[in-house]
């Protein structure tokens, strides 16, 4: 039995994304005819509640939980059961299937493009920002898992994940779906036919503490298998910051960070967000750029040690060994980075101090550097660099660097540092968040788990599996911080038992009871 309290947060979550009602407006422009048995509304709360207790979102078990383990009265209210004592369910299997099938041709309809030369292959149905009408209503259903009263600050952590369709493989059976590959265990891959999740994800800022906001997932993106990874994030980038919503920081792993800076880095800093990313491994490779050696984005003296020596940044799995050789190396080098002492001016050129003139090393070429502690490490500089005409960075005050140079590896902290580490680490949210939503003890989004296929079904039904994980999380994060400002976070009553009322008696009825003893 469900209580009327999950009802009520359901129904509240509902009624403030406003949704139910474009979507009602959208399957009746005019109003005419007997009005449906079930509404947008009734249906989406239905189809919340039955990702928290169900798990498998079939449309089945979307009717069954609507009919039979809610409260009678909650079920007149929201028009599952016709008015009467003892009467039956007014919400067939058949209706709740209409309804769903219905809201997608809608959905379908309002973002296909118009005009007689419309083509109805699947190769002709618009993506990215076209799909206008369907990502608005995702992101308002989630918008309205956010507790109101915490301002976010704007670090999202950016993620993709693979979610199967119920299409096995089968083209003609789920237009929208296709193949693609996926991270398997042990960090291989495999292919797959479906639909890539893409999410962002709320993180504490840098230096914030955990518990300062709950970690939600505020947006998601879906689109087809192996789609470029660009196009959705940057898309919603536009439609948070279109809203007046800030977005400071994004969070994002090696699918983005070997993008051409033109593609990715780039758009990210004509729109003001700093990124932090990791390399990959082909971007550890030393670039000489008029006398500086450039390593993750960042200038160094011509003299650093080992900068041919760099690697991926060891992953979980690393020996402590390996771990504790790849963070001395790297603790070397970013000694002998230059710093940065002027940021970009209009002509896109930054102005960078030699690192013997920063007081972090000490350099024969740099005289006053002699003076430093001698614990500082020490430029070496080649027998045969000696006779050969000294680089600019060692002679002027500051060199100038173009801000295009290795733009791509750009980032607030120098790669593989500690602080690089700490703010890198945040991007776990986004991976806890698909962990959770993939558990088969949680929202189990797992092959099977709704019977649809079609974008606009499978979308509207993994929005509502993160909306459902959004509020589990908020309950939780609410318990611990003891902030229930936002009713949406409010705790669940203590459970104080029910009754069962007895059945009306109909003579001759043989579900009325139990037969009496003589």
């Amino acid at each position: 039995m469900i209580s009327s309290h999950e009802v009520r947060r359901a129904v509240a979550v509902v009624q403030r994304s406003g949704v139910a009602t474009d979507l009602e407006a959208l399957l009746r422009p005019v109003e005419q005819g007997r009005p449906r048995a079930l509404t947008v509304e009734a249906f989406l709360v239905g189809v919340l509640l039955t990702v928290r207790y169900r798990k498998s979102v079939t449309l089945t078990n979307v009717h069954d939980l609507l009919t039979r383990e809610i409260s009678v009265s909650q079920q007149l209210e929201l028009g599952y059961r016709r008015p009467g004592w003892g009467a039956g369910p007014a919400v067939t299997l058949r209706q709740v299937r209409y309804l769903l099938s219905a809201l997608a041709a809608r959905l379908d309809e309002a973002d296909m493009p118009a005009g007689p030369d419309d083509d109805p292959e699947p190769e002709a149905r618009p993506t990215g920002s076209q799909r206008s009408t369907l990502q608005s209503i995702l992101d308002r259903l989630l918008a309205a898992t956010m507790p109101r009263h915490v301002v976010h600050h704007g670090a999202y952590a950016v993620d993709e994940t693979a979610v199967q369709s119920w299409s096995r493989g089968n083209a003609s059976f789920d237009a929208d779906a296709s193949w693609g590959y996926r991270t398997a265990n042990l960090g291989q891959t495999d292919n797959f036919f479906g639909y890539g999740v893409f999410a962002f994800t709320r993180v504490p800022a840098q230096g914030d503490q955990r518990d300062q906001a709950p970690v939600l997932t505020e947006r998601i993106v879906v689109r087809p298998a192996n789609a470029d990874v660009v196009e959705p994030v940057l898309t919603e980038i536009d439609l948070l910051r279109g809203e007046g919503r800030p977005v400071t920081e994004i969070l994002a792993d090696r699918a983005w960070s070997y993008k051409a800076a033109d593609r990715w880095a780039m758009e990210l800093r004509t729109r003001g967000i700093e990124q932090t990313v990791d390399l990959h491994p082909q971007d550890a490779r030393p670039q000489p750029l008029d006398g500086l050696v450039l390593l993750a984005g960042v200038p160094h003296c011509p003299f650093t040690p080992e900068a041919d020596s760099m690697t991926a940044f060891p992953g979980k799995s690393a020996s402590k060994k390996r771990k504790d050789d790849f963070r001395a190396a790297n603790d070397l080098r970013e000694q002998f980075a230059l710093r940065k002492v002027a940021n970009a001016d209009a002509a896109g050129r930054e102005r960078w101090q030699c690192p013997a003139v920063a007081g972090k090393v000490r350099c024969g070429r740099r005289p006053v550097s002699t003076f430093l502690p001698s614990e500082l490490p020490a430029v070496q500089v080649p027998a045969a660099a000696a006779v050969v005409a000294s680089p600019k960075c060692c002679t002027q005050k500051s060199v100038t660097v173009p801000v295009t140079a290795q733009a791509k590896l750009r980032q607030r902290h120098y790669w593989g540092s500690a602080a690089w580490e700490t703010a890198y680490r945040r991007r776990t949210y986004v991976e806890g968040a698909f962990g959770n939503l993939k558990n088969r003890n949680a929202e189990n989004v797992t092959r099977g788990w709704i019977q649809v296929v079609g974008i606009v079904k499978t979308s509207l039904m993994i929005a509502a599996a993160v909306a459902a994980a959004n509020l589990r999380l908020l309950r939780i994060w609410a318990a611990r911080t003891r902030d229930f400002e936002d009713p949406i976070a409010n705790a669940e009553p203590a459970f104080a038992g029910f009754e069962e009322l007895p059945a009306p008696v109909v003579e001759g009825d043989p579900s009325a009871g139990p037969p009496s003893t003589p």
